[in-house]
This record gives C-alpha cells, structure tokens and sequence, in this order.
C-alpha cells in the first residue's frame, strides 16, 4: 500500500508540476481583489465623513453608510481569512 501511495504521488507531481503555482497565483489573485474591496469600503467612508462634515450628507444618512461600510468590510475580512486557511 505504501508503494502505491507513492507511485500515486509520483504520478501526480509528474502530470501536475504547476500546481502549486497554480494554487499561489489564485490565492494572489483572490486576495488582491479583496484588498481592492477593503480599500474601497474604507474609501467610501472616508468620503461619506468628509461628506457629513461640510454639511452635504446628513447624520442619519452618513450613520447608514458607516453602518453598511463596516458590514462590508467585516464580512470581506472574515472571507479573507477563510481563503487564508483554504
């Protein structure tokens, strides 16, 4: 059985040599595009705050943004760190 896993395995890394490479270059891929979306959220609160500040956006207007900014943002954190685990 030991020789079989082996063969397996040989056989394996013969017909597949770029997996590895592979799985890295999506798992950069993902991530970018997951930082790309955090720095997005915090571009869109950073711009609503600035918004309120002057007196365009309105507290509950703003509260709502900031509320659905940092929904955004944990919920690409976590998926972020599942990818991590994977």
């Amino acid at each position: 059985m030991i020789v079989t896993s082996l063969s397996l395995s040989n056989l394996y890394f013969q017909m597949e040599p770029l997996t590895y490479f592979n799985i890295l270059e999506d798992w950069n891929t993902k991530s970018e595009v997951f930082l790309t979306k955090l720095n997005e959220q915090e571009s869109i609160l950073s711009k609503t705050w600035k918004l309120f500040v002057v007196d365009i956006l309105k507290f509950d207007d703003y509260s709502e943004l900031k509320r659905e900014s940092i929904t955004n943002s944990k919920c690409l954190k976590e998926s972020c760190r599942i990818l991590m685990l994977n």
